[in-house]
């Protein structure tokens, strides 16, 4: 069973520093599992984490089930490869950087209210 196991994990590590991906690539995924703090999605057999504080500007969502479920495809920003830990992490809201409400095309104030039309 050890054996296996090592075996497993060489390939994943192989796969990923061969991988294609650079910061910044804007990719396609598709949702492979959905937990409360965070969104895995799967890009040519790579595993992507997206946290819930990149899915959205406004931290609306008490959970990532309310964003995505299993089997939805996204686009997401690459914002982290981490080859020594086999680990790479995305983003949605990166993708929309004229959304932020704090410095983009639409600017809020502490204290000023919207209302929703």
């Amino acid at each position: 069973m050890e054996y296996r196991k090592r075996i497993v994990v060489e390939d994943i590590t192989i796969a990923i520093q061969s991988t294609p991906l650079s910061l910044g690539d804007i990719v396609r995924v598709k949702v492979r599992n959905v937990a409360v703090f965070g969104i895995f999605c799967e890009y040519e057999q790579h595993e992507i984490l997206v946290l819930i504080p990149e899915n959205s500007w406004i931290p609306c969502f008490a959970s990532c089930e309310q964003v995505a479920s299993v089997g939805d495809e996204l686009e997401i920003m690459m914002l982290h490869i981490d080859k020594e830990r086999n680990k790479i992490a995305g983003s949605i809201r990166a993708i929309h950087p004229r959304n932020n409400p704090w410095g983009g095309t639409w600017q809020l104030s502490i204290g000023e209210c919207w209302k929703r039309q």
